[in-house]
């Protein structure tokens, strides 16, 4: 008889080698085969965490990498990206990791990445830099795509010179793709590229990018890489004010993601929905569609998301005349998200605070934040690239000078151009800090709906209207059957009804669906 430790040893090593044959299913999958790989997945989340320690443990680090290299699609879908930034940058620190080795350098590369996303771009791009050089030396071009890939999970952030240089290394990473034949990674980097193309102004560039990504994803079978080039030309719509087309496509993407069962990118696909029905002038299916987008966002560790979902929902506030809960939310972006790595975010930031400045009759504070913003746009050799961006700063511009004149227009624009991207956030902190205490509520109408229920009651009320079960909600908006349950019962208590159809008459009846 084999001893128990003998036997417990065992054990352990039969555990690991199931976990990682699932994790090998990841490359095999498409579409619903997908979607239930990654709920397998999740379903066996401890193992995996316990088999990548368990590896890494007794003697094979580099099995350890390799596993979580091969189901980081996992992780980004379902939001373990801040789990899986820490496992890489613990074992950067491993006793065993061998110095200037492929293992050393795959480590490198995904700390990388899963720093970039949360908004860590200096240190990250340090990391990237290291690894592309080891891949070098050791003459891997499979360890250079991989670390190409990470450089491309960003946004197209910093100055001209900066995306220059990002475009340079996705070309190289595009080319050793096609030569190696990595199709994921090359669909990866092909869409990243394109971004980076359109916030350089090379617009037409940029659609043959897309349309590369959606042959290759129909030529694969890959409905990822399809939905990526679909969310593509709906975030282009809506760059040039085709609402109608981008919520279309956007609509028809949101459905793609989530029978692929991604969280995170069906989260951005209702960050743009909820920006067309906001710039539409829809104010309760923006919320309906910001709401879980935000939520998402802030789970799955979507840094740009929760960015860009917080600017609408301070710029749903203005539209409404709500100048206080306006405030309210750029104090959560000031607050919570860092600026000296992501300078035109700051810009955006700058932009909405100025509208929110001029709502509360401080137009001189107002004059000081465009002017900022102005003044780090120039810097990065950038401009606003959003058609309803560019309408509301020409909106708001036009107001200020028309408050103050000329001449104290151009004093304090003058002074806010001065500002450095640091000084520019310490005082829009302190702005936000006073103006959500001391504002006004509503000046004008009360945004729609008018009626008791919360954003999410709106949300699975619109979805009961569709025809869904509560199974069918739950699986839509990502929570348990029993969450739809109690919502679905909070709706009939507040509007005094006894059954669905009542619900979704009144719904009709309100305008809501």
């Amino acid at each position: 008889m084999l001893p128990c430790l003998t036997l417990a040893a065992a054990a352990h090593r039969a555990h690991a080698e199931y976990v990682l044959a699932l994790g090998a299913l990841a490359d095999s999958s498409r579409k619903r085969e997908r979607a239930r790989w990654l709920d397998l997945m999740e379903a066996e989340h401890a193992n995996v965490q316990a088999t990548s320690s368990w590896l890494a443990d007794h003697g094979r680090l580099a099995d350890a990498i390799e596993f979580n290299v091969q189901i980081l699609y996992y992780f980004h879908a379902r939001g373990h990206r801040r789990e899986a930034r820490a496992l890489f940058e613990d074992w950067l620190r491993h006793p065993t990791l061998v110095p200037r080795s492929r293992t050393h350098a795959v480590a490198l590369a995904m700390a990388a990445g899963y720093g970039i996303t949360a908004g860590d771009f200096a240190r990250s791009y340090i990391k990237i830099d290291e690894a592309i050089e080891i891949f070098r030396e050791l003459d891997d071009h499979l360890g250079l795509i991989l670390a190409m890939a990470n450089l491309s999970v960003g946004p197209p952030a910093g100055s001209r010179d900066a995306i220059d240089a990002s475009i340079d290394r996705l070309t190289e990473g595009i080319e050793l793709s096609r030569k190696h034949a990595s199709d994921r990674y090359l669909g990866l980097m092909l869409g990243n590229l394109s971004l980076l193309y359109e916030s350089r102004g090379d617009i037409e560039h940029a659609h043959r990018l897309v349309d590369e990504v959606e042959r290759l994803g129909r030529a694969t079978g890959d409905v990822w890489l399809v939905a990526g080039a679909c969310q593509d030309r709906c975030s282009d719509a809506l760059r040039t004010g085709d609402l109608e087309l981008a919520t279309r496509m956007a609509e028809g993407t949101l459905r793609i993601h989530r029978e692929l069962g991604d969280q995170r990118h069906a989260s951005q696909v209702q960050h743009i929905l909820g920006t067309c029905a906001r710039v539409a002038g829809d104010l309760a299916a923006a919320a309906a569609h910001l709401n879980p987008a935000l939520q998402t966002a802030r789970a799955t560790g979507d840094r740009q998301t929760e960015f860009y979902s917080l600017i609408e929902f301070a710029n749903l506030a203005i539209a409404g005349s709500d100048v206080g809960t306006a405030s309210d939310w750029m104090a959560q972006v000031f607050e919570n998200l860092r600026f000296s790595e992501s300078p035109g975010e700051a810009a955006l930031g700058l932009d909405v605070l100025a509208r929110i400045a001029l709502r509360s009759g401080q137009s001189g504070q107002a004059a000081r934040f465009l002017d900022a913003a102005d003044g780090i746009l120039d810097r990065l050799d950038t401009l606003r690239i959003w058609k309803h961006d560019v309408d509301a700063y020409r909106k708001t511009i036009d107001a200020v000078r028309g408050v103050l004149g000329i001449g104290e227009f151009e004093r304090l624009t003058g002074e806010g151009r001065a500002l450095t991207v640091d000084e520019a956030v310490a005082e829009s902190r302190a702005f936000v800090q006073v103006a959500a205490s001391t504002a006004p509520g509503p000046g004008g109408p009360e945004p729609p709906p008018g009626h008791p229920l919360s954003i999410r009651e709106v949300e699975v009320l619109t979805l009961m209207a569709d025809g869904l079960s509560n199974a069918e909600i739950a699986d839509r908006l990502f929570v348990s059957p029993r969450t739809v349950t109690t919502h679905v019962t909070g709706i009939l208590g507040k509007l005094d009804l006894t059954s669905r159809t009542a619900a979704v008459a009144f719904a009709i009846r309100q305008g809501i669906v």
